[in-house]
């Protein structure tokens, strides 16, 4: 974003480094909700809305898929 020609920050609390997210929805918006947009601006152009997540509390899960240790068959 500029401001008279010169790039300006939305939000100073992001570092970038995974758990905060801004201008882009959790994939739930879009599978559940069907909404696509996460940010944009108000009709008038003055203003830029988005949406902001938090995910830092939020421990990451890895799932392995396609080899012998995670093929557990049929019939389960």
């Amino acid at each position: 974003m500029t401001r008279g020609g010169q790039e300006i920050a939305v939000t100073t609390t992001g570092k970038g480094t995974g758990g905060e997210k801004f201008g882009t929805g959790s994939w739930v918006y879009g599978e559940e909700l069907s909404q696509v947009d996460a940010m944009g601006f108000s009709p008038d152009g003055k203003w830029l809305w988005y949406y902001g997540f938090d995910e830092t509390g939020v421990p990451l899960y890895y799932i392995a898929t396609g080899s012998a240790e995670t093929d557990f068959g049929t019939g389960c």
